[in-house]
């Protein structure tokens, strides 16, 4: 039989209480242990919504390249004639529609309308290698008038003839061929005449204003018929 003093009872006590707590998990020797607790972020991804269908479309510029004639006969026959009764008023010679010129020039005006404003710049290249492209070889002068605003024939002559370098275009006397374009409200005048003078037309063989017809025949000196 064991007999124990109080003090002696207090020390087995703690003793006890020791060995107890060292078997805890999470102390060390009665102590508390501090755990690092790392708490990992979780993100969560939801399926993205679908961007808005675009309602702007972009369009690529395009010039006519089949170089398609798609201003009237009857409105190129109306600008041919004042445009020599213009140059007559003035003591210039007529010029004659030229086919090739006039696709050029639609090609033109279809570029234009596609660009929604007014340029002399074309993807086909400078005005010559246009003109060109579409079949008159060999361009020894080339200009050129540009109009919007309006499909009217009579609207887009009074607006050249009241500018100055427009104006000079349609007076200019190296001017044998020219070719007209319209597309919506785009209308193109072209003028060129042939390096070799036997590309001239013949005096006398095309009408300045052809009357009662749209369809045109212009001979050069070469004797080379050229028609619509």
């Amino acid at each position: 039989m064991l007999f124990f003093t109080s003090k002696s009872l207090i020390a087995a006590t703690c003793i006890m209480l020791a060995t107890m707590l060292a078997t805890i998990p999470g102390t060390t020797n009665g102590a508390p242990v501090t755990k690092k607790v790392v708490t990992k972020k979780v993100v969560v991804v939801k399926n993205p919504a679908p961007a808005p269908a675009s309602t702007t479309t972009t369009t690529k510029p395009t010039s006519s390249a089949d170089g398609s004639i798609k201003m009237s006969l009857e409105d190129m026959n109306k600008m041919l004639c004042l445009l020599n009764n213009f140059r007559a008023q003035n003591g210039k010679p007529p010029v004659a529609l030229h086919p090739d010129i006039a696709k050029s020039a639609g090609s033109h005006s279809t570029y234009m309308k596609s660009l929604g404003k007014l340029s002399h710049d074309d993807p086909n290249g400078k005005l010559q290698q246009r003109i060109e492209r579409f079949g008159f070889k060999g361009v020894g002068y080339a200009a050129e008038n540009i109009f919007e605003g309006s499909s009217s024939v009579d609207v887009a002559m009074d607006s050249w003839k009241k500018s100055p370098d427009h104006k000079k275009n349609m007076l200019s006397g190296d001017v044998v061929f020219v070719g007209f374009g319209l597309d919506g409200e785009y209308f193109t005048q072209q003028f060129a005449a042939p390096m070799d003078k036997k590309g001239y037309p013949a005096k006398g063989s095309f009408q300045t204003c052809p009357k009662g017809g749209v369809k045109f025949s212009v001979k050069t000196e070469a004797g080379v018929s050229i028609s619509f």
